[in-house]
């Protein structure tokens, strides 16, 4: 996310009933915040008919939340076109996706915002 925004953010760890921890960043003297939900797109062996768009189908349940950013990772090795990825209309406000792109899981695509005007972007696996 850092990488992506070119800005530190921070994450405080926190479940509430909407989501699993808050992420924080500075812009200009500006603190923002955005609680997170982190869902995950399991691997076929586990749910063979886990799918993308039955995953962001089952988002139509968050009715009242929209300061709510949902993050999906991809836990299997599936290609999607950005363009054609139909996403219904939604109560949170970002939903975004990420996921290994190389099987040593070296580098790590970034896709969203699907609610604005998605993008796609690769990043090396963050050095701790």
């Amino acid at each position: 996310m850092g990488q992506r925004a070119g800005r530190t953010v921070l994450l405080a760890r926190g479940e509430n009933q909407d989501y699993d921890f808050v992420a924080s960043w500075l812009d200009q003297d500006t603190r923002s915040y955005a609680p997170v939900q982190l869902k995950e797109l399991v691997p076929a062996p586990l749910n063979p008919s886990a799918s993308i768009e039955g995953l962001i189908s089952s988002l139509g349940k968050y009715v009242d939340s929209r300061n709510l950013t949902v993050v999906i990772h991809l836990n299997q090795r599936k290609r999607f076109n950005l363009g054609e990825l139909r996403i219904p209309k939604l109560a949170i406000a970002g939903l975004w996706m990420f996921g290994a792109v190389n099987p040593d899981q070296s580098s790590w695509g970034l896709w969203g915002d699907f609610l604005a005007s998605p993008e796609e972007s690769i990043h090396g696996h963050p050095a701790a």
